[in-house]
């Protein structure tokens, strides 16, 4: 993303847009309006404060991006609470830090909340397995013959109505074996999919009791910290963003914002890739949900780990401090020396050329809320 040359920044006159100062002047705070749409979800709207105007966001994602402690859950959090007003959100907790946001339901996997990995949602069975086996590709980057020998694996458990992990490495042991390779093969599959089977994971995927378009209809913070394998907790992301896409498809086509999910440490599920490259799996779904009315907030640390379509394609960019280089990434060459110098909660702002720069607010819990995790 490259800013038009009319939109080039210059540090010593800031940016005159809609009557309003520039970078030099003294930010304002992130807030977020919205506009009810004709029974197609709602335009939400970034309010940059009394003088600043809006940013809508009528259709599309937006990108966080920023080093450690620049404040980036905090902008994740006070645009998840007042998104929140207006539409339903989810917010895939990496680090077990948002559970103190008022308003939503912790959802702990394993306790008392499941998803059946093998949940089809009216899928023909080629596709599904297909689909399945990219999730398990994008989690554990598997080798082309471990990729065969798991396909031929979860048509087998599908077709004994499988409903988790368990019933999935159970149907990979009984896999004939012809030769020593083989037998390699066959191992390294069960040892990546035996911890997934056991324990916490193996109850957060089997399913049970849960329907997952309640997911989405709600509130919900899924405190993924509770897993210590960071495949399990990959694993989980990519499964809720698989049902968000199935859940999307059968909304329909919306031309406004019915749903919104934050993905923390977004870098897990759409990680960087040459041009070369087939798009991951995480990078479909990005691609495809927007035209359903899916707004998804990434938020990570730089956008060299992320794949390029991401910042190429987000409808707002918000950029907390980072280093120089990897603002160069981006191509906003002309903001690299502000964007690098950000104090903590301060941002810098960009939708389609336009540049602002804010200090978001502080998210403050209600006292009820505060003594919760997080």
């Amino acid at each position: 993303m490259r800013l038009p040359s009319s939109s080039a920044l210059s540090l010593s006159r800031g940016i005159a847009n809609e009557g309003c100062p520039g970078l030099i002047n003294p930010p304002y705070c992130l807030k977020i309006a919205a506009t009810e749409g004709a029974g197609r979800g709602v335009a939400l709207k970034l309010k940059l404060g009394r003088v600043w105007g809006r940013i809508s966001i009528v259709q599309g994602h937006i990108l966080i991006l920023g080093r450690s402690g620049s404040g980036k859950s905090n902008t994740a959090r006070v645009i998840a609470q007042e998104a929140s007003k207006w539409i339903p959100v989810l917010l895939l907790d990496w680090s077990g830090e948002h559970a103190i946001l008022s308003g939503f339901r912790r959802l702990a996997p394993g306790d008392g909340f499941s998803l059946n990995i093998f949940e089809r949602a009216g899928m023909e069975d080629s596709d599904h397995v297909d689909v399945l086996v990219d999730l398990f590709d994008a989690t554990f980057h598997l080798t082309p013959p471990q990729l065969y020998m798991l396909r031929t694996a979860v048509k087998n458990a599908l077709a004994r109505g499988a409903e988790g992990v368990s019933d999935l490495l159970e149907a990979v042991e009984e896999l004939p074996v012809r030769s020593y390779y083989d037998h390699e093969t066959k191992m390294a599959l069960v040892r990546r999919l035996t911890p997934l089977a056991e324990g916490r994971a193996g109850r957060a995927l089997k399913g049970g009791g849960w329907d997952p378009a309640e997911l989405f209809r709600g509130n919900f913070v899924v405190d993924l910290s509770v897993f210590r394998s960071i495949y399990a907790k990959r694993l989980y992301t990519l499964l809720v963003l698989k049902l968000l896409y199935d859940h999307a498809l059968l909304r329909g086509m919306r031309d406004q914002i019915a749903h919104m999910t934050l993905v923390e440490e977004a870098w897990n599920v759409v990680p960087y890739r040459r041009l070369h490259d087939e798009p991951s799996v995480g990078e479909r779904l990005f691609a495809e949900l927007r035209k359903y009315g899916e707004c998804l907030v990434a938020v990570a640390q730089n956008p060299s780990e992320i794949a390029w379509s991401l910042s190429n394609n987000a409808e707002i960019l918000i950029l907390h401090s980072m280093l120089a280089r990897e603002v160069e990434v981006l191509g906003l060459t002309e903001l690299r020396e502000v964007v690098s110098r950000l104090k903590r909660g301060e941002a810098i702002v960009v939708e389609r050329g336009k540049v602002r720069k804010i200090r978001v607010r502080q998210y403050d819990p209600p006292a009820h809320v505060r003594g919760r995790r997080g």
